[in-house]
């Protein structure tokens, strides 16, 4: 295998594991035929012993799981659909390594003229392995016991990916039907399982990993070239909370509170002033300390008998407060400033907006010039 790096990983060496116990378990019984009058004790693991059983990721009303995931004999695919379940006999020579993709890309790529009616593979699609992230649609069973979902890109362009039956991978290796199983038993454990017919909602993202399959487009949701990807060997939500819409409960956003002050400074008092060229840093704090307010601010010098708005300092911009309700201005003391007209000399005013509401405040600064 080569996709360990996936949540259904740990599920999928499970599968292994209790594949290979299932066989030695049939080798003692027939090595003891006084064992076939013993009591039969089951233990059945949802997803991987008995794909449908109840009771797991969801409230179980029945101590007893059922095997209805089970197709009956003769259910599963044969001919080209066999592909979807990875049962055919090119299905070993398919390089596992998968190549990223999105929706779009399957979405153009071209048809062949002709689909093998049997179950022949057609590169690149069937002879590949891909790795696609999009939003979940919906999950609905088809009639031989396979779990399909449906994907989107939020742009209008969807596809369909299978996850087959338990009882259709009897043939496979013990790794192949550990990460199949793995990645239905992943998604029933975050989404729940399918209706008997119709299918439901999903939502959120999710990553999922297998080889591409040339499917019908004549069917809802089908990419407009009627690729697919299936069988799902891994899938990996990535997205918060159930992808149930029914159980999922959004973050409340939380509430801001209303500005109510602000106070500024800088980093020289009075006595201490500034010469021209000097770097001056100003600090507003507003009260409460509350991020992403929009502050502006200004900054007027003393030239002759009056005072100049400086306006050619990159420094001195809008600029939103931090997460500490802090907004930090540096700029320069003019060259021409004066040594002031007025105590205090150089005047500065910030004035910060949330909303309707505004609050300003204003500080002195002292210009020395030698």
């Amino acid at each position: 295998m080569r996709f360990p790096h996936h949540p259904a990983a740990a599920i999928a060496a499970f599968g292994v594991i209790l594949a290979t116990l299932a066989l030695s378990l049939s080798f003692a019984a027939a090595s003891n035929p006084s064992a076939a009058s013993a009591p039969a004790f089951h233990q059945v693991v949802p997803g991987i012993a008995g794909d449908s059983a109840s009771g797991f990721g969801q409230p179980s009303t029945a101590s007893t799981a059922t095997s209805t995931a089970t197709p009956p004999s003769g259910a599963c695919a044969s001919g080209h659909a066999s592909l979807r379940a990875f049962t055919d006999p090119g299905a070993a020579s398919v390089p596992r390594d998968p190549q990223p993709a999105t929706l779009s890309f399957f979405n153009l790529m071209a048809r062949p003229s002709a689909i093998p009616s049997d179950a022949t593979r057609t590169a690149p699609l069937e002879t590949t392995f891909y790795t696609v992230t999009a939003n979940l649609v919906s999950l609905s069973m088809g009639a031989n016991g396979a779990w399909d979902i449906v994907l989107d890109n939020g742009g209008g362009v969807s596809m369909r990916a299978s996850f087959p039956a338990q009882g259709c991978l009897s043939s496979l290796s013990p790794e192949d039907q550990g990460a199949i199983n793995g990645a239905r038993t992943t998604l029933r454990t975050i989404c729940g399982e399918p209706p008997a017919s119709g299918s439901r909602a999903l939502r959120g993202t999710a990553t999922i990993t297998g080889p591409g399959y040339w499917g019908t487009k004549a069917i809802e949701n089908a990419s407009a070239s009627g690729a697919e990807i299936g069988p799902v060997f891994a899938f990996q939500y990535t997205d918060s909370g159930s992808c149930d819409p029914s159980h999922f409960v959004p973050t409340p956003t939380p509430t801001v509170p209303p500005l109510q002050a602000l106070a500024i400074g800088v980093d020289r008092d009075q006595g201490t002033g500034y010469h021209r060229g000097d770097t001056v840093t100003a600090t507003a704090l507003l009260m409460p300390r509350i991020p992403g307010v929009a502050c502006a601010i200004q900054f007027a010098v003393p030239v002759g008998s009056g005072f100049r708005v400086v306006t050619d300092d990159p420094g001195l911009v809008t600029k939103t407060s931090g997460p500490d309700g802090i907004v930090q201005w540096q700029f320069k003391v003019p060259m021409d400033s004066d040594a002031g007209v007025s105590p205090g000399g150089g005047r500065l005013q910030v004035l910060c907006e949330q909303g309707a509401i505004q609050r300003q405040a204003t500080d002195a600064i002292t210009i020395r010039v030698p």
